[in-house]
């Protein structure tokens, strides 16, 4: 398994719950083949992503992917999150979904 540390600096003096953020990471040839292997942790519990394949390898694996997430940010601190890739995983489902019907 993979592992990096997301930073995210203090942004506010309020509470942001559910910010939504977008970013995008890059992979080194071979080493990610699937988005949904890409797992974002708030300490111990894994939080719900929304990723896809911005680019490939020549090999077939992803060379960048996009992620969407919806974390809870502090007021006034800075806060961490660990983006690891893990085959294993499985990701969680959202606390609240949106279904659009026309």
């Amino acid at each position: 398994m993979t592992e990096t540390t997301l930073h995210f600096p203090k942004l506010s003096r309020f509470d942001r719950v559910r910010e939504p953020v977008t970013f995008s990471v890059p992979c080194a040839q071979g080493v990610l083949t699937d988005v949904r292997h890409l797992c974002l942790y708030d300490g111990p519990a894994q939080l719900p992503v929304q990723s896809r394949a911005l680019g490939h390898w020549p090999d077939g694996s992803i060379r960048w992917a996009l992620v969407h997430f919806q974390p809870d940010l502090p007021g006034n601190a800075a806060k961490d999150f660990a983006l690891s890739i893990d085959p294993r995983a499985s990701q969680p489902e959202p606390e609240r979904t949106v279904r659009v019907q026309e």
